[in-house]
């Protein structure tokens, strides 16, 4: 069986780390010899830790890491894997200088829906490893417009014993609509959000309202300044970072995913398989989650009366959230189970070059 190192840079928990970490544990039932490198203290060393995998640091400031560099070719010299799995940019960054000669596999999984640079160095780095995965079809298009071929697809998952679907949706007097994610105005759009809130707070919809928004990061007072301006602080309320994002998932009852980028959308699929209904911006690989009126409902980009709109929808018609809600939860069990992720890795690992375009 292979042993395979994993090399990921984020110092925070992001949608990508929970995907490394189930991963990881997935991984570890087959018996299959791995490596966790991270920074030292990051909530990913943390859980991985708990699954009793090694786990070794190493923090780069950037790609050209010189000391993060050779620490990390002698690492992988005395440890002699048979695959070496980068899940971050950075990650790749230094493998891509630092383990030249060194004959090993590698693969590299893209996560994140932005736009890859024509840099030099981006140009050099996404050249290097073996096989590149994708989370979903629009990284996948992005990549071949740049001119790499050698991609696969596997999408990202979630966990159904952890993500369990919700009783049944019933009318109700009190909803909660929540958005999660990291305080990042560049990326997660909260300020849509908060419009799209307030906007809704100004019809009688016969409902009382809560606006939550889970997550903490470097604009988190931004965001908490613009719902005072907007004087909707009792109704709109920063819940922070939540460890059980399960139980604020379930506790909600629409969510609202307005982003700039979106390689897929942890969240997102974290709904679909509670079953609550979901309101998305049409951006990334969004779509290939959320078909416009079957499962959820697309919104423009930076358009808080559309997602408003949306919003009241929901809230007054139960049998539709009711039916956003079932559809969903079929989709994530057929297309998105964390079973069919590990499936899908340990046949890339064991026969390599399948299905690579």
């Amino acid at each position: 069986m292979r042993y395979i190192i994993h090399f990921d840079t984020g110092r925070s928990w992001r949608g990508g780390q929970n995907q490394v970490y189930l991963l990881i544990a997935g991984l570890k039932k087959y018996g299959i010899k791995q490596l966790l490198i991270t920074p030292e203290g990051s909530p990913l060393e943390k859980g991985v830790k708990k699954l009793n995998i090694e786990v070794k640091n190493i923090d780069p400031v950037n790609d050209i890491d010189f000391v993060s560099g050779i620490k990390f070719r002698t690492m992988v010299k005395k440890e002699n894997p048979d695959i070496i799995h980068f899940h971050t940019s950075k990650s790749l960054g230094i493998g891509c200088w630092a383990l030249r000669g060194f004959k090993v596999k590698t693969v590299f999984t893209r996560r994140v829906g932005l736009f890859v640079s024509k840099r030099k160095i981006n140009l050099i780095k996404y050249k290097y490893p073996d096989l590149i995965v994708v989370i979903s079809e629009y990284i996948r298009n992005h990549l071949n417009s740049l001119g790499f071929k050698n991609i696969i697809r596997i999408y990202s998952t979630v966990d159904l014993d952890r993500f369990q679907l919700k009783k049944n949706i019933e009318k109700n007097n009190r909803l909660n609509i929540g958005m999660v994610g990291a305080f990042d105005l560049k990326n997660k759009d909260f300020i849509t959000f908060i419009k799209s809130a307030g906007y809704v707070l100004k019809k009688e919809t016969g409902v009382e309202l809560k606006f939550l928004i889970a997550g903490k990061g470097k604009d988190e007072n931004k965001i908490m300044e613009f719902i005072k301006s907007l004087n909707i602080t009792e109704n709109v309320k920063i819940a922070g970072f939540i460890p059980d994002i399960e139980k604020f998932i379930s506790s909600i009852d629409i969510l609202v995913h307005t982003v700039n980028f979106e390689g897929l959308g942890t969240a997102i699929l974290q709904a679909m398989a509670v079953g609550v209904p979901v309101i998305a911006t049409k951006v990334g690989g969004i779509p290939e989650l959320i078909e416009n009126g079957i499962n959820g409902y697309l919104v423009e980009k930076n358009n808080p009366l559309d997602t408003s709109e949306k919003i009241i929808k929901l809230i007054k018609d139960v049998e539709l959230r009711r039916r956003f809600s079932i559809k969903s939860r079929k989709i994530v069990e057929s297309k998105f189970s964390k079973e069919k992720m590990i499936r899908e890795y340990i046949k890339l690992y064991e026969n390599w070059n399948i299905n690579a375009q």
